[in-house]
Parts: structure tokens; sequence; C-alpha cells
């Protein structure tokens, strides 16, 4: 997995998430094959009454890939520090298949 955000509200900490997973999917006629899944997830960092950690997951979302991939980076569309502090520039993942396939 990879971290490509996060963002601090008070005490409060949003870190958006980027990991592959691998699972079954039936092909018509063909029987069952792997498929992997890109899934983003949004996880909540925040302290308790105590002052112990909490976390929680607030979104997540899984997308099919074509392929199988190679490798995830992060990545961004601006190497402009104030760009990206003023939420201009946006960061994210680099991901390839192995097909030789990008996704940004």
């Amino acid at each position: 997995f990879i971290v490509v955000d996060s963002m601090l509200d008070g005490d409060t900490t949003v870190v958006k998430v980027l990991s592959v997973a691998c699972s079954k999917a039936s092909d018509a006629g063909r029987g069952p094959r792997k498929v992997e899944e890109l899934v983003e997830f949004h996880v909540e960092l925040c302290p308790d009454e105590e002052g112990n950690s909490r976390s929680s997951i607030l979104h997540s979302n899984r997308i099919v890939l074509e392929g199988k991939v190679l490798r995830m980076v992060n990545w961004a569309d601006s190497a402009d520090v104030e760009c990206e502090a003023s939420s201009r520039g946006k960061g994210g993942a680099l991901i390839e298949l192995l097909d030789g396939s990008l996704f940004q």
C-alpha cells in the first residue's frame, strides 16, 4: 500500500491510502481467474477522551484492473510546494501494469 494524501483538521488526521488486492472472478465459460483491484480507502485517525489513538475507515472504493500491477509509486501533478498547499496541485499514484499501461 502507499499513502497518497493526508489532511489535518484539529486533532483529526484523514489519510488516503491505495492498495492492490487480488481476488478470484469468474470468466464466462472459462472458470475462475485471478483479478487485481485497486483499493482506495480514507482512514480517520484521532485521539479519544483518554488520549489513545482511534481509527476508522470513512470511505472505500474498488476498481477492477485489466491486468496485473507491476509497480505503484507516489505521484504529484505539480512540483510547486505552494501550488500543492493551495489545493491546486494534486497528489496521487502512478500505477504501471505488466503490459506497460500507466494509470494516474
